[in-house]
């Protein structure tokens, strides 16, 4: 009995904590979390720098431009950490208790859900050089030109599945 109150204590606290750190976090950064959340499989560094860079209506993409720096990740004030996977880099919560309260408390902190990713993954898919390059470029896992598009080719259709009942995504599909 002790050890459970004790459990719950902990829990009740770190909502706390984290309800207090999601207050302060800018939209860039509860856009991290976001896709973070809500992503089919752990993103490299590069791929969530193309998805937060994406945003719908958007025809094309200019690295040099649009791309956020790598330590755009702190705009999550601590709440994501990189790390190194197979000579790249991932992006995962700090701990699992970060990613149990966001899953808890999703509609009040990310309402549009998989909507989000389904519409930046189709946005992406639509860009205007994307077509002519498929052909030029030969797409790996670990990226190339287009670090984001594996992602978005096998991954799109999961996220607008899971967004069926929004009538804005559904525009996009």
């Amino acid at each position: 009995r002790q050890a459970a109150a004790a459990v719950n204590s902990i829990k009740a606290d770190l909502s706390l904590v984290y309800e207090s750190m999601l207050k302060r976090i800018e939209p860039d950064g509860l856009e991290l979390l976001h896709w973070v959340l809500f992503a089919g499989r752990a993103l490299t560094l590069d791929e969530l720098r193309f998805a937060v860079a994406i945003k719908p209506g958007m025809t094309d993409l200019n690295p040099d431009r649009d791309l956020p720096y790598p330590s755009f990740i702190d705009s999550a004030l601590g709440l994501l950490t990189v790390e190194e996977h197979d000579g790249g880099y991932t992006i995962r919560f700090v701990h699992l208790t970060v990613k149990e309260y966001l899953s808890n408390h999703s509609s009040q902190y990310f309402p549009d859900g998989h909507g989000l990713l389904a519409k930046t993954c189709l946005t992406y898919l639509s860009f205007h050089a994307l077509p002519s390059e498929v052909g030029h470029v030969r797409f790996q896992e670990d990226g190339d030109l287009y670090p984001f598009f594996t992602y978005t080719f096998y991954r799109w259709g999961n996220h607008a599945r899971e967004a069926e009942d929004d009538p804005e995504t559904s525009e996009y599909v």
